[in-house]
């Protein structure tokens, strides 16, 4: 059973950096980010 709950998880901690990735949300280490933006 534990092999077929692992790839869900995985599916899961993959979809995470793409969403992230697809959503644009203001970056503090991103040169163009302000305060009054965020």
């Amino acid at each position: 059973m534990k092999k077929l709950q692992t790839p869900p998880i995985i599916a899961i901690k993959l979809q995470i950096p793409k969403i992230e990735d697809t959503i644009d949300l203001p970056n503090p280490c991103d040169p163009s980010f302000t305060p009054e933006s965020g």
